[in-house]
């Protein structure tokens, strides 16, 4: 009601919902503005079949699926940045909590609430609104007594999703080379090429395209990496790595 008084056209509380945030720009950006995105299975079929092969336990995939823009390879990324970011926050939770680190702690928890929640990690995110409750209202003898067991039920969290991502983490690094006939060189140079042309809009149907190849784990690894960047708009380092790959996989096939 704030918001709509001071002249806003709409309101979307976080945690944010990607497919309610489409109908809300679809409701307010012109007909004439609007570009809808090619052919595809639909976001409802991705869910499904995503979904049905993809388990993370204490995590509801259909829902972080549908959080997340409705497709499998979105959440993939969307988790693989979620593993990168609470890795790092898990450094500050691991370090004593002084009394001057509380308006820092208070933001930790409150971007884990909201993160978790958005890949489904429900029960996740409810332990950081606890956590962020207490730190607001000077709580510290509550948190003292549970951010040992949040920080450990943080750290198992992000080991399962890290098996899930990994799959073949010790398979044979060279799994599936015998089966890339150069196409992954082709797909490396569009790749770089829509970068240098700040066309970023494509990247992610080439990036699908590469998730869906048979890598080794290393290049399937800098792909995931790649992805990542894209998801952050490190777009720069995503086209120095994907320079390297694509250099990399020319001089295979020369």
């Amino acid at each position: 009601e704030m918001f709509i008084e001071a002249g806003f056209n709409d309101f979307l509380a976080k945690p944010i919902d990607v497919s309610k945030l489409d109908e809300i720009i679809e409701k307010w950006l012109p007909r004439e503005k609007q570009i809808k995105a090619d052919g595809g299975p639909s976001p409802a079929a991705n869910n499904r079949e995503g979904a049905v092969r993809f388990e993370i336990p204490g995590v509801d995939v259909k829902r972080g699926i549908a959080m997340t823009g409705g497709t499998m390879e979105g959440y993939k990324r969307v988790l693989s940045t979620f593993r990168r970011d609470a890795e790092a926050r898990l450094e500050f939770l691991s370090a004593g909590l002084a009394e001057s680190d509380i308006q820092k702690f208070t933001t930790q928890v409150h971007a884990l609430k909201s993160a978790s929640a958005n890949i489904g990690a429900e029960e996740m995110s409810k332990e950081a609104a606890r956590l962020e409750e207490a730190a607001r209202s000077g709580g510290t003898v509550f948190i003292q007594e549970r951010i040992g067991g949040f920080r450990d039920n943080l750290s198992d969290l992000v080991g399962r999703i890290g098996e899930t991502l990994d799959g073949g983490e010790n398979a044979d690094e060279d799994a599936g080379e015998a089966e890339d006939d150069g196409e992954t060189a082709s797909l490396l140079l569009r790749l770089k090429e829509v970068f240098l042309a700040e066309d970023i809009r494509k990247a992610d149907g080439i990036l699908a395209a590469l998730s869906a190849k048979p890598l080794d784990h290393r290049t399937a690894r800098a792909i995931s990496e790649i992805s990542d960047m894209v998801l952050t708009s490190e777009f720069e380092r995503a086209l120095a790595l994907t320079e390297e790959l694509y250099q990399t996989r020319r001089k295979d096939h020369d």
